[in-house]
Protein backbone atom coordinates (compact mmCIF):
# COMPACT_ATOMS: atom_id res chain seq x y z
CA UNK A 1 0.00 0.00 0.00
CA UNK A 2 1.39 3.44 -1.34
CA UNK A 3 1.81 5.94 1.71
CA UNK A 4 1.00 9.43 1.04
CA UNK A 5 2.91 12.23 2.43
CA UNK A 6 1.20 15.91 3.85
CA UNK A 7 2.97 18.67 4.89
CA UNK A 8 0.70 21.17 7.10
CA UNK A 9 2.04 24.59 7.56
CA UNK A 10 0.84 26.38 10.21
CA UNK A 11 1.53 29.28 12.81
CA UNK A 12 -0.44 28.15 15.49
CA UNK A 13 -4.08 29.26 14.59
CA UNK A 14 -5.85 25.79 12.90
CA UNK A 15 -4.12 23.72 15.39
CA UNK A 16 -1.84 21.54 13.16
CA UNK A 17 -0.98 19.14 15.70
CA UNK A 18 -4.90 18.28 16.19
CA UNK A 19 -5.36 18.46 12.19
CA UNK A 20 -2.40 16.11 11.38
CA UNK A 21 -3.39 13.38 14.32
CA UNK A 22 -6.82 14.15 12.46
CA UNK A 23 -4.75 12.88 9.16
CA UNK A 24 -2.85 10.25 10.23
CA UNK A 25 -3.43 7.34 8.87
CA UNK A 26 -2.91 3.59 7.78
CA UNK A 27 -1.44 5.52 4.15
CA UNK A 28 -1.22 9.14 5.30
CA UNK A 29 2.16 10.38 6.70
CA UNK A 30 1.89 13.92 8.29
CA UNK A 31 4.46 16.35 9.12
CA UNK A 32 4.25 19.88 10.64
CA UNK A 33 5.76 22.89 10.45
CA UNK A 34 5.37 25.88 12.78
CA UNK A 35 5.47 28.58 9.90
CA UNK A 36 6.26 29.32 6.61
CA UNK A 37 9.69 30.65 6.69
CA UNK A 38 11.80 27.15 6.03
CA UNK A 39 8.72 25.59 3.82
CA UNK A 40 10.69 25.77 0.32
CA UNK A 41 13.77 23.67 2.67
CA UNK A 42 11.28 21.44 4.27
CA UNK A 43 9.09 20.57 1.60
CA UNK A 44 12.08 19.91 -0.50
CA UNK A 45 13.46 17.44 2.11
CA UNK A 46 9.79 15.75 2.97
CA UNK A 47 8.67 16.08 -0.81
CA UNK A 48 4.89 16.07 0.67
CA UNK A 49 1.95 15.31 -2.16
CA UNK A 50 -0.24 17.77 -0.43
CA UNK A 51 0.48 20.90 1.81
CA UNK A 52 -1.84 22.39 3.77
CA UNK A 53 -1.17 26.52 4.55
CA UNK A 54 -2.54 27.38 7.82
CA UNK A 55 -5.61 30.40 7.53
CA UNK A 56 -3.54 32.85 10.25
CA UNK A 57 -0.30 33.32 7.75
CA UNK A 58 -0.88 36.57 6.54
CA UNK A 59 -2.92 36.26 3.39
CA UNK A 60 -0.29 38.07 1.07
CA UNK A 61 2.07 36.06 2.72
CA UNK A 62 0.31 33.28 2.16
CA UNK A 63 -0.48 33.37 -1.20
CA UNK A 64 3.22 34.97 -1.86
CA UNK A 65 4.15 31.23 -0.03
CA UNK A 66 1.77 29.11 -2.25
CA UNK A 67 3.04 30.85 -5.78
CA UNK A 68 6.30 29.96 -4.58
CA UNK A 69 5.64 26.41 -3.29
CA UNK A 70 4.02 25.84 -6.54
CA UNK A 71 6.76 27.10 -8.91
CA UNK A 72 8.95 25.15 -6.88
CA UNK A 73 7.13 22.03 -6.51
CA UNK A 74 4.63 22.14 -9.35
CA UNK A 75 3.16 19.05 -8.84
CA UNK A 76 2.45 19.61 -5.06
CA UNK A 77 -1.35 19.95 -4.31
CA UNK A 78 -1.55 23.20 -1.92
CA UNK A 79 -4.81 23.37 0.00
CA UNK A 80 -5.17 26.91 1.76
CA UNK A 81 -7.11 27.10 4.93
CA UNK A 82 -8.59 31.29 4.76
CA UNK A 83 -9.38 32.80 8.19
CA UNK A 84 -12.74 34.64 6.64
CA UNK A 85 -14.54 33.85 3.60
CA UNK A 86 -13.37 37.52 1.69
CA UNK A 87 -13.88 36.78 -1.94
CA UNK A 88 -10.86 38.52 -2.74
CA UNK A 89 -8.59 36.64 -0.13
CA UNK A 90 -10.28 33.30 -2.51
CA UNK A 91 -9.52 34.73 -5.78
CA UNK A 92 -6.17 35.88 -4.78
CA UNK A 93 -5.58 31.67 -3.16
CA UNK A 94 -6.91 30.79 -6.69
CA UNK A 95 -4.70 33.20 -8.29
CA UNK A 96 -1.42 31.89 -6.44
CA UNK A 97 -2.25 28.25 -7.63
CA UNK A 98 -3.87 26.46 -5.00
CA UNK A 99 -5.82 23.46 -5.81
CA UNK A 100 -8.42 23.88 -2.84
CA UNK A 101 -9.29 26.05 -0.03
CA UNK A 102 -11.40 25.98 2.99
CA UNK A 103 -12.49 28.83 5.76
CA UNK A 104 -11.30 28.24 9.29
CA UNK A 105 -12.67 26.87 11.66
CA UNK A 106 -12.30 23.65 9.42
CA UNK A 107 -13.68 20.46 11.16
CA UNK A 108 -11.55 17.26 10.94
CA UNK A 109 -14.27 15.71 8.74
CA UNK A 110 -14.01 18.39 6.24
CA UNK A 111 -10.17 18.42 6.32
CA UNK A 112 -10.15 14.45 5.95
CA UNK A 113 -12.58 14.78 2.94
CA UNK A 114 -10.25 17.86 1.35
CA UNK A 115 -6.80 15.55 1.44
CA UNK A 116 -8.23 12.85 0.73
CA UNK A 117 -10.41 14.55 -2.56
CA UNK A 118 -6.44 15.83 -3.55
CA UNK A 119 -4.71 12.51 -2.83
CA UNK A 120 -7.68 10.72 -4.84
CA UNK A 121 -6.93 12.68 -8.19
CA UNK A 122 -3.20 11.33 -8.00
CA UNK A 123 -4.27 8.36 -8.60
Amino acid sequence: MRIHRVLIVDDGGIGSSKLGDCLAADRIDVSVAESGRDIIAIADELRPEVLVLGATLDPVAGCDLCRRLKCEFPLVDVLVIVSVADIQDLEAVVDAGANDFAVSPIHEPELRRRVDNLLARRI
